[in-house]
């Protein structure tokens, strides 16, 4: 037998108290005189010898009233079954499951106040000498020892972590716990509601000398509709120009929602709302028109109403729209309607050169070659440096014996070579509607859209991983394709441009064609990221050498929080930034240079955190056998809740309440004792 509370054995020494109050209490007896004792006598002796066997029986009873009630203080257990315990201990690990699952409710309370309620009642029901350890995804407090005080102000202040984990790297966590403190065995405690997505039993790690205990908190409803995606019809933002917004929503329960209201806005100004139903376990996409009246950093918030999970009604998403694309111009064909085309000042910056040896050294986002006879080495040089910087080029070739030129650029790039000139007339044919150059611009595909005819055309080699074709001809050699060189793209025609070679600046598909090809490369693919999945970012910003390292920061909307990251050049020499553990919240995201905006960052949850599937005790038992986790036990979350641990389920295996029927038997015999002597 042990005792939970051994400190209160000291409380034995006070059955030497009664010992001495009797002894002091022992009466000296008087003689007294008669003239015939012989009755007397016998009537003394009696009641004397009666006497003090009375007294000797009352002092035992209360000796063993009092030493019943002191053991049962010092709550008797066997030592192998104190509850969960297989060991009694005062060494006590308890882990809490703060992630955004967690604040599902449950008869209108966050199961995460459940969490924590269990927490406290597990901390209590050990003494108050013991030694506490607290685990959470954001919380480790394990450098030190805690006291009872310590840990349950210390749960008081867990809150949701937005950054979703797997448990098993929870429990891991709880191993360096383990090696810290050179533990020889403790108790450990795992509260969560064990969310599909994120207990992972087959990667849980095999805890030595750890009694680890189960508490399953599951929310009280099982539907959930969560924002899944959000994307535009055009990767290229544009100001003045309209933009469309599709959004694509999830029922994950097993009911129809209906008359659910999307709202969206934009710069915290509400722009547009929609009212949806959408069917059990299936996704619905709706979509929003609107304008980008404003050039800079456009900050984008989809809400909706859902009042079953809170954490995922909100979505956020973002683009920046800089105020002019620069382009830079070697129209060695002297074209005015490519000059025309790119003066446009509400779009475009244009600067004409003569030579590409002009252009060195110059930041510009479009190099549009139009017709160039001469690409020396050196000149080759440097368009792959300007590729290397995220640049783009549009390449018009002419048709003046200049292949072997432009071969040896092609090669450099990983293009498909010139093998010949055709001069039978060809139709454009085939139209890539999938590509950004023309997916917003061509909404509705046309059979019979009038497409542009050439006369005299390069033909290529056979078509390469890093090449897409944008047009081609009905013969399928192609008349616009797309080079993939780094983070950049190079954009060659097959003929000139040229009024006597084509009409192809008469017809309508060049407006798209010039237009999107400038202002692709503005944009960066992600109009948002999923928090604590990304390391770095890489900006569609030029990385220029010399930059002060404090310049770039990173500014919470609407918030004072702010933090420079490490910046960094990518390999593409593209402005990278290390945002790991610095952004902690959801939400919309501006980087500043110099307290000037140049960018904008949004951050989401993970799309597992709205799954509202979870393990029954039932089936953690069955995983907990499959997986041959015997150290591990289930324990009942309803009772813990509401109750210390020790008031719950440890009556049935100690004995404190035996004791305390004891000392009332022997209470009950002392007054029938002093009853019956009389």
């Amino acid at each position: 037998m042990s005792f939970l509370y051994p400190q209160f054995l000291w409380a034995l020494l006070a059955l030497f108290i009664p010992v001495i109050i009797h002894l002091l209490n022992l009466r000296s007896y008087i003689t007294v005189y008669f003239s015939n004792l012989n009755f007397l006598s016998d009537i003394q002796q009696e009641t004397k010898s009666r006497l003090t066997l009375k007294r000797l029986i009352l002092l035992l009873i209360r000796l063993l009233i009092l030493a019943s009630l002191i053991l049962a203080f010092a709550f008797p257990v066997k030592k192998s079954t104190i509850g969960l315990s297989k060991q009694i201990t005062n060494k006590v690990l308890i882990c809490v499951d703060n992630s955004m699952s967690m604040s599902a409710n449950r008869d209108a309370v966050r199961i995460l106040d459940f969490a924590k309620t269990s927490a406290k009642n597990i901390a209590l029901s050990y003494p108050k000498n013991s030694e506490y350890y607290l685990l959470s995804y954001n919380k480790s407090v394990f450098s030190r020892k805690l006291s009872q005080q310590q840990i349950l102000a210390e749960i008081d202040n867990i809150g949701l972590w937005a950054k979703s984990s797997k448990l098993s790297n929870l429990l891991e966590r709880s191993i360096a716990v383990q090696q810290s403190d050179s533990i020889a065995e403790f108790q450990t405690y795992l509260i969560s509601d064990f969310q599909r997505s994120n207990t992972d039993f087959e990667n849980l790690p095999q805890l030595e000398n750890q009694n680890l205990n189960f508490l399953s908190i599951e929310p009280d409803y099982y539907k959930n509709v969560a924002i899944d995606s959000v994307w535009t019809q055009s990767p290229s933002h544009v100001y003045m120009h309209e933009e469309q917004l599709h959004v694509r929503l999830r029922n994950y329960g097993n009911e129809i929602v209906q008359n659910l209201q999307v709202n969206l806005s934009i710069n915290d100004s509400s722009k547009a709302y929609s009212v949806v139903s959408i069917n059990p376990n299936t996704t619905k996409t709706i979509s929003f028109n609107y304008w980008n009246d404003k050039k800079g950093a456009i900050l984008g918030q989809i809400d909706i109403d859902d009042y079953s999970l809170n954490f995922d009604n909100t979505f956020y998403f973002s683009y920046f729209i800089r105020a002019k694309t620069k382009i830079a111009l070697l129209n060695i064909a002297n074209e005015q309607w490519l000059n025309n085309f790119y003066s446009d000042t509400s779009f475009y910056t244009l600067k004409e050169f003569k030579s590409i040896s002009e252009i060195e050294n110059l930041n510009f986002d479009l190099l549009v070659l139009n017709q160039i006879e001469e690409l020396s080495f050196e000149s080759q040089e440097m368009l792959l440096n300007y590729l290397k910087n995220g640049a783009n080029i549009l390449f018009i070739p002419a048709l003046n014996n200049t292949s072997g030129i432009y071969n040896s650029f092609f090669r450099e790039i990983g293009a498909s070579a010139i093998n010949g000139i055709d001069t039978n007339e060809q139709f454009v044919d085939f139209i890539d509607y999938e590509h950004p150059v023309f997916k917003s611009a061509i909404k509705k595909q046309n059979k019979y859209l009038s497409l542009p005819k050439v006369k005299t055309y390069f033909k290529f080699n056979q078509q390469l991983v890093a090449e897409k074709y944008l047009l081609s001809f009905v013969n399928h050699l192609p008349a616009l394709k797309e080079i993939s060189y780094g983070a950049a793209k190079v954009y060659v025609f097959s003929f000139p441009l040229s009024k006597t070679n084509t009409n192809f600046v008469e017809n309508p598909i060049i407006i798209p064609i010039l237009f999107n090809i400038a202002f692709l490369n503005r944009n960066s693919d992600y109009l948002y990221y999923t928090i604590g999945n990304m390391l770095t970012l890489s900006l569609p910003i030029p990385f220029l050498e010399g930059t002060e390292i404090n310049s770039i920061s990173i500014s919470k909307k609407n918030s004072s929080m702010n933090f420079i990251p490490r910046t960094f050049a990518s390999f593409d020499n593209k402005l990278s930034l290390s945002v790991y553990n610095q952004l902690k919240d959801v939400s919309n995201y501006l980087v500043l240079q110099n307290e000037k905006p140049i960018y904008a960052l949004s951050f989401n949850h993970q799309k597992s955190e709205s799954e509202n599937l979870y393990f029954t005790n039932q089936e953690l038992e069955e995983n907990i056998k499959l997986y041959g986790l015997n150290n591990i036990s289930l324990f009942e979350s309803d009772k813990i809740i509401s109750a210390p641990i020790n008031n719950i389920n440890r009556a049935d295996t100690s004995y404190w309440f035996y004791f305390v029927l004891l000392a009332l038997n022997f209470l009950v015999g002392e007054t029938v004792l002093m009853k019956l002597w009389k």
